[in-house]
């Protein structure tokens, strides 16, 4: 400072983190009533540490949905309702909600989001921004232990940003996974869109499973990019099915295991909607057989992505199946009350082999329905983050961003949540 000089080219930047990540000062309290009195830590995490002193101002903590188990709706019963800007009668998505609204509504040009099985990406294509989840570990969690004691899944968690462009996600990503961040800010990519041996890969059956607006989004920017030189590859993602059960297993069992004596005392202080979640997987998932199962589905899925990065170098599908459900008028409070929990499973399609293989995924808007954002998802082999990055790059330069209708005017939208 005494030089005139900035730290980095984060230095003065504002950024809200997660409630699911220790920050220095902040209590950290997963959004649940267990841990609503929680102290303020003491210490942080490294990858929150290397956005401090890169210079980033931590400016607070972000709403996030109970425990992180929804990633459609926002809610929160202890911290409220959060909304989506660009429809307040609309779920934000989650688990990182208050993420991704806050950087949609331009509250912060960017946050720290926790992706366990579309916690990051669910959100952000939902309103309208990018959220990266980046290859497994490059951006570590796990030397947290505060965080990994808690409700949280060591194998599937992933750290990552959430911001306005892809761009901008690939710097503070890099700067959360420790390379050393640069004085001034580098060159944008060219705008250029020439793609010439651009492999791209589509899986078509399960790219047509999403409804009609995502599904023709995500054909639409395959279609851009072959006529800028790229390929399209036909590809196949068996036992799609069966991979997801199994995500959803090894995450369940694993928070299971990380609430370790509280539970089931636990679950006085939480939701009845978290309650239905923890209890069915007590029920099902507890026996070591099924993790173990699981487990043995992972290593299937991760040879079925060797062979499919194999034959292209990037993957794309749409990031949501549908468009954002409306703010449900009433909550879960009986154990029958499960239709929205479908909706919510519903919601993770295109995200959960991502989370599982440890493949970098980023979401990315492209195209509207109405005044809703619709994104679509790029997928690449574990190590190639600026591949993905790229390519969804693209996507933001010939995507024509609509703000939505409260950009920047934080004070109606906050008497709206009220």
């Amino acid at each position: 400072y005494a030089r005139g000089e900035p730290l980095s080219v984060l230095d003065g930047l504002p950024i809200l983190v997660k409630d699911e990540v220790n920050v220095q000062g902040y209590p950290t309290t997963f959004g649940t009533l267990l841990l609503k009195d929680s102290p303020a830590q003491a210490g942080e995490g490294a990858a929150v540490g290397r956005l401090r002193a890169a210079g980033a101002l931590l400016v607070g903590k972000a709403h996030m949905c109970e425990v992180g188990l929804s990633p459609t709706t926002g809610h929160n019963r202890t911290f409220g309702q959060c909304l989506n800007p660009y429809d307040l009668r609309r779920c934000p998505g989650g688990s990182s909600s208050g993420s991704a609204a806050a950087v949609a509504c331009g509250a912060v040009p960017v946050a720290v989001g926790c992706d366990g099985g579309g916690s990051i990406r669910i959100p952000a294509a939902y309103c309208g921004v990018v959220g990266l989840k980046g290859t497994y570990e490059r951006i570590p969690f796990a030397d947290d232990p505060e965080v990994a004691e808690e409700v949280a899944s060591r194998s599937m968690e992933y750290l990552g940003p959430i911001a306005g462009s892809a761009f901008d996600c690939a710097l503070v990503a890099a700067v959360m996974a420790g390379e050393s961040p640069p004085r001034a800010l580098p060159p944008p990519p060219p705008r250029s869109l020439a793609c010439e041996g651009l492999r791209v890969g589509v899986c078509w059956p399960w790219t047509n499973a999403a409804a009609g607006p995502q599904r023709r989004a995500a054909a639409a920017f395959v279609e851009a990019l072959v006529g800028r030189g790229a390929r399209e590859v036909a590809v196949a993602i068996p036992h799609l099915g069966l991979i997801q059960t199994a995500h959803l297993t090894i995450i369940l069992h694993e928070g299971l295991d990380s609430l370790g004596d509280r539970y089931p005392d636990c679950l006085s202080k939480m939701g009845m909607d978290v309650k239905m979640k923890l209890r069915s997987a007590d029920r099902f998932l507890r026996d070591p057989a099924m993790a173990r199962k699981g487990r043995q589905v992972r290593r299937i899925a991760c040879r079925i992505m060797e062979d499919v990065f194999a034959r292209c170098d990037v993957l794309v599908t749409p990031a949501t199946p549908r468009r954002p459900p409306k703010v449900p008028c009433g909550w879960p409070k009986a154990k029958g009350d499960l239709n929205f929990t479908t909706e919510e499973f519903r919601s993770m399609y295109f995200m959960l082999l991502g989370n599982i293989t440890g493949c970098p995924a980023i979401t990315t808007p492209f195209a509207y329905e109405g005044n809703l954002p619709v994104a679509l998802q790029v997928m690449a082999a574990p190590g190639q983050d600026a591949a993905a990055c790229r390519v969804a790059g693209m996507a933001n330069v010939l995507n024509n961003w609509q703000q939505p209708p409260g950009f920047g005017q934080l004070v109606p939208l906050w008497q709206c949540e009220k």
